[in-house]
């Protein structure tokens, strides 16, 4: 028998993909065909929409679950030099993402594979097989880097009473749902979707932090000390 609260955290999670699900519908209704439209919503994203999808591209449960705990056991000038990270890359991506912007419009690319074999110059097809599992190595890295984790943080939630695996299936079930349904439109609304969530849990969390733990020197020195630390943490601080 689940507990109510693992129940009450298995429903905020469906409802919250019970919205990408409708984020998915819309994304299908406003998706034309072809595959410029599917894979890149036919270039008529809004700034703030691409902003949303670019953050969660790269700021999703890496950043959430993995770099807290780094911050906490390596120090904060690791959390320094990987948000820093950010800004050179930043930096660098703007002058060539430009460029590949001009060369994409000219030539009407959908995505880099037809830069790249357009460059190339023949060998069009073995070509594209060899990048499609290029991509989809790392694709998989990625995907796992994502939801394996933010499976674990809702397993824990519950104490572990719902194992991540169940949850985990419940991610790669919805997403797979609206990605098929909409494309890259149904992803950018999700992200909008998700940004907006993460914003709101965000401000939860610090008023948490502050008046229910005493501070975040508390709370981590709290989750350093814990139990499940050996698990989390790699410890480098004496206890």
């Amino acid at each position: 028998m689940i507990s109510p609260w693992s129940m009450t955290v298995l429903s905020l999670l469906v409802t919250f993909f019970g919205f990408t699900l409708i984020a998915g519908y819309i994304g299908a209704k406003r998706t034309g065909k072809g595959l410029h439209e599917f894979y890149v919503a036919g270039g008529t994203l809004s700034t703030i929409t691409v902003i949303f999808t670019y953050m969660a591209t790269y700021m999703e449960a890496y950043e959430f679950c993995g770099m807290s705990a780094l911050f906490v056991s390596d120090g904060a000038q690791w959390w320094l030099v990987d948000m820093s990270s950010y800004v050179v890359y930043v930096g660098l991506f703007i002058p060539l993402a430009i460029k590949f912007y001009k060369l994409g419009k000219l030539h009407k690319y959908v995505t880099i594979t037809d830069h790249i074999v357009h460059r190339a110059g023949g060998f069009e097809k073995p070509l594209r097989i060899i990048l499609a599992i290029l991509l989809l190595w790392s694709t998989i890295i990625y995907v796992g880097m994502i939801y394996i984790p933010a499976a674990g943080v809702l397993s824990a939630a519950t104490g572990g009473e719902i194992s991540y695996h169940v949850f985990l299936a419940l991610y790669v079930v919805f997403i797979i749902i609206y990605v098929a349904a909409g494309g890259m439109r149904a992803v950018a609304y999700a992200d909008v979707i998700a940004g907006f969530t993460f914003l709101v849990a965000f401000i939860a969390m610090i008023y948490i932090t502050i008046f229910h733990w005493g501070g975040f020197d508390k709370l981590a020195w709290t989750a350093y000390t814990s139990d499940i630390a050996p698990l989390t943490f790699t410890r480098t601080l004496p206890v």
